[in-house]
């Protein structure tokens, strides 16, 4: 924690319960990529989107919270502390003590405090999700991909819908999760459960792109 972007800001050596941690740190990159990019008169700044896949899934959406000119946000397989729901009974996905565990600087000290009581938690990833609204969001799973909770991530999806109709925007419009390789991509919030495992593939890509020209994308 004393390397990076945290030796130019002082180090982390002692870290209060609130200090930000790796995923902070990435996403704050994130958002120097985006200061670069809109000084390139090649590129449409306004059409922009974050993508990661797994624990860069998790920064994806981190990045997108907290810099609103990422027009889309793109969570591939994020799992637990990403897309996935921790209030949910899934007993094969990955839980909050296994993640801070083997990876307590990728968050805040006090996040470590709901290991083995995430139903404690006075909060879930729905609400995470949900201030990316009005911009466009993207879930996607994979069917063998039990220890990122599939079911969990549609449902965070789900739950996060109604902050667009504030906006009066769609969300996730379905009422179930979909058949696998049968996105979901009605609303502004869109969600794909792609057969096959853990990874960031062809078909991944695929879905995100047409999501984006479905929403009037191509061509801008």
């Amino acid at each position: 924690m004393g390397r990076g972007i945290f030796a130019a800001v002082g180090g982390q050596t002692k870290r209060d319960g609130a200090a930000w941690g790796t995923i902070s740190a990435w996403a704050w990159a994130a958002s120097r990529v985006m200061d670069w990019m809109e000084t390139e008169e090649a590129i449409d700044a306004a059409h922009i989107g974050v993508v990661g896949h797994s624990r860069c899934g998790k920064t994806a959406i981190w990045a997108g919270v907290n810099d609103n000119r990422f027009a889309m946000v793109c969570s591939n397989d994020s799992g637990c502390s990403g897309a996935k729901l921790n209030h949910i009974d899934l007993p094969l996905s990955e839980s909050v003590a296994q993640i801070t565990r083997g990876f307590p600087h990728w968050f805040c000290p006090n996040y470590l405090k709901y290991a083995e009581r995430e139903l404690q938690m006075p909060f879930d990833q729905h609400e995470l999700l949900a201030l990316v609204a009005p911009r466009l969001l993207c879930v996607a799973s994979a069917t063998r991909d039990h220890w990122a909770g599939p079911v969990g991530e549609w449902w965070a999806a789900k739950l996060a819908s109604p902050a667009w109709r504030l906006y009066g925007k769609k969300g996730l419009e379905a009422e179930a999760p979909p058949s696998p390789d049968a996105p979901q991509a009605n609303g502004s919030v869109a969600y794909c459960l792609r057969s096959g495992a853990h990874d960031l593939g062809l078909e991944d890509w695929t879905f995100y792109m047409d999501f984006a020209d479905r929403c009037g994308w191509r061509g801008k």
